[in-house]
């Protein structure tokens, strides 16, 4: 790692910059980093468009999200004192977020088993006290004698990070089109105070005790952010990508014993005493602190047998299994953008393992045959025995037949919404995972699957799709996906209309682009919710959740994307009228109430929708099920599922 010069006069002092700091500093950047700029000087600023990141990251981000935290001793809960810190809603939400990924990150590269880690701690005055303005320090982590605290930043990931102002501001920039991503950072001088209040404050507690701050930024699901080596906070505290911290750390381990001693010493009593999850616990100030009885219990410690509590996942992996997982990634490796093609390229997906491999396996199991096989699909009517595939210009999907016995297909083609629903035990589910299936192996699809349920059979393709998100897992990661879908499809208009394109359906090829597909699995337990029961966070998600998938909607036909809200259990929660009012293609299996078809039709003229809700209640089979699309009611199609064998030997979990 390249070590930063020794900060200046100005770099170390405690003031924040202002408006005017700002635009007198623009005029250089731009010249030294050849930035886009506006006619008047500013910059060119647009946060929309979005990094390509590489495959590896995207998975490398979702594993750690699932991973628990652990550790030798830990006290408070990541991202828990956000809610005191004056910040607004969004803020918060990322905040808590970045340091949950930093905590669960640190516990995969085993730095918390070998320190105590203390999260949320109280900002603390020059005499030890905490302070009363709510500002606090995300994480303190202890290594023997050796105290580093650090600011956690969930900034966008997968930016080049410049200085602005030295000490005191920087800005992002899209590596390639050179463009700033966002409004400059300008720096809170918190860190600063906290350096130099405890700095003088600990050692009169341990001889020998040294003080350091950092500032990190943690990874993305586009990868990390690239910071120049000469960005400092105010005080002069060095700001970094989450890698180059933990090389620094291993670092440590490798050349210093001391940086691996857990001795219970009075300091870790007096930085326990200010974590603010302890909010009736008296700060241990001077010689109280050596008094072990009157430190607070932590919420971690691997010597008493007290684990975190990290929330019960099913099936959920060993650590060895994901640590190697995580390792492929080459994250926490330090290498650089310029580094990157040495690093293993995730498989494309033409190339995924599951296909392939699969393939192999399908053909030699036909070639043995025993009594107990179970018969070919290709003599049972009601399955395929093979994934279909997608029509690239027209992006239809055959998967049946109707009446008269001639192939039936879902075209995607200028349909942005699509529900589908039917009754339990109606073959919705079945036939809409051969769609998804058929969806998930194309390359000319980016599938993404929200998946409401808290089992279902669509997580077999959280590995496969091009993004996979389980609601049970948090409202902000549904929140994050549509969001990401939203900036993507906007990155996709601006360039339909920057080349002079009417849209996606109507440009040679779909301008190189693919589809983007977004599936909501079990939409009932998306939106039928009682919201009395729901706390101001939960709500306000919700509310961006229908906000962003009403506008991608809206706007799908002409940006290629499609909105798939599948449900069991449709009611007119289920599926909001104001998305269900611009689906262009409705697919209806057997409905048993009559509101439950009329869920699905909101939008188009009564007649029909009275018409296909006869019809529907009368359906009497499995799998057989009803297209409403451009004002007509198909014949009925007989929907076929994929032969249970090839569920076996590809999707098998």
């Amino acid at each position: 790692m390249m070590s930063p010069a020794a900060p200046s006069a100005e770099v170390m002092k405690l003031y924040r910059a202002t408006d005017e700091d700002i635009a007198a500093a623009w005029p250089a950047s731009i010249s030294r980093y050849g930035l886009q700029s506006n006619p008047n000087g500013t910059p060119v600023i647009d946060t929309g468009l979005v990094p390509k990141g590489e495959k590896q990251w995207e998975t490398a981000y979702w594993n750690t999200l699932k991973h628990d935290i652990f550790g030798a001793r830990i006290y408070g809960h990541p991202g828990s004192g956000l809610a005191e810190s004056g910040f607004g809603q969004d803020q918060v939400r990322s905040g808590s977020k970045g340091e949950e990924v930093f905590a669960k990150l640190l516990s995969w590269d085993g730095v918390l088993d070998r320190c105590v880690s203390f999260w949320s701690v109280w900002n603390p005055e020059e005499d030890g006290n905490r302070n009363s303005y709510g500002t606090d320090i995300d994480c303190i982590l202890k290594f023997g004698n050796h105290i580093i605290m650090v600011d956690v930043k969930n900034y966008r990931a997968g930016l080049d990070y410049h200085t602005l102002i030295p000490g005191h501001a920087m800005f992002c920039v899209y590596p390639v089109a050179r463009v700033v991503a966002q409004q400059p950072y300008v720096f809170s001088c918190n860190m600063g105070f906290a350096q130099r209040n405890l700095s003088q404050y600990l050692p009169g507690i341990e001889l020998g005790c040294t003080v350091e701050s950092y500032v990190v930024l943690v990874p993305g699901k586009v990868g990390e952010a690239e910071l120049d080596a000469d960005i400092c906070w105010p005080g002069g505290i060095r700001a970094m990508s989450y890698s180059s911290f933990v090389a620094m750390i291993q670092q440590r381990f490798r050349d210093d014993p001391s940086y691996a001693v857990l001795d219970r010493t009075p300091v870790e009593g007096y930085l326990a005493s200010l974590v603010k999850l302890y909010e009736n616990q008296q700060v241990l100030l001077g010689g109280r602190c050596a008094d072990q009885s009157a430190w607070p219990r932590p919420t971690c410690d691997k010597e008493a047998g007290i684990e975190y509590p990290n929330p019960k996942r099913k099936q959920s992996k060993p650590r060895s299994e994901g640590s190697a997982r995580r390792s492929s990634t080459n994250r926490g490796g330090g290498a650089s953008r310029a580094e990157a093609p040495a690093v293993a390229k995730p498989s494309t997906r033409r190339d995924r393992a599951p296909q392939t491999s699969h393939t192999a396996e399908k053909k030699s199991s036909e070639k043995r045959t025993t009594a107990k096989a179970k018969p070919s699909s290709r003599w049972n009517p009601y399955a395929i025995d093979e994934v279909s595939s997608v029509d690239p210009t027209t992006m239809s999907i055959t998967l049946g037949t109707d009446e008269n016995g001639k192939d039936a297909a879902i075209s995607f083609e200028r349909v942005s919404c699509m529900p589908i629903g039917g009754a339990v035990r109606s073959g919705e589910v079945s036939r809409t995972f051969a769609l998804i299936a058929a969806l998930d192996q194309s390359e000319d699809v980016n599938l993404r699957i929200i998946d409401c349920k808290r089992s279902s059979q669509f997580s077999c393709f959280q590995d496969h799709a091009y993004a996979y998100v389980k609601m049970t897992d948090g409202l902000d990661l549904v929140v994050d996906e549509v969001q990401e879908t939203y900036t993507a499809l906007n990155a996709r208009l601006r360039k339909f209309r920057k080349n002079g394109a009417s849209g996606y359906w109507d440009s040679p090829d779909h301008a190189g682009m693919p589809l983007e597909v977004v599936f909501v699995h079990g939409c009932e337990d998306l939106f039928d919710r009682d919201e009395a029961a729901m706390d101001d966070a939960d709500l306000a998600q919700l509310s961006d959740i229908r906000r962003y998938l009403r506008k991608i909607i809206e706007n799908g036909v002409e940006g290629g994307c499609c909105v798939v809200l599948s449900s069991q259990k449709p009611s007119k929660k289920a599926f909001p009228a104001d998305l269900i009012e611009h689906a262009q293609t409705r697919i209806l299996f057997k409905i048993v109430v009559q509101g439950q078809s009329y869920a699905l039709m909101h939008g188009i003229p009564r007649k029909i929708a009275a018409s296909v809700t006869g019809k529907a209640m009368d359906i009497d089979k499995i799998g057989y099920a009803y297209v409403v699309s451009g004002g007509r009611i198909s014949p009925k199609i007989m929907f076929k599922a994929l032969d249970e064998r090839l569920i076996d030997e590809r999707y098998s979990t």
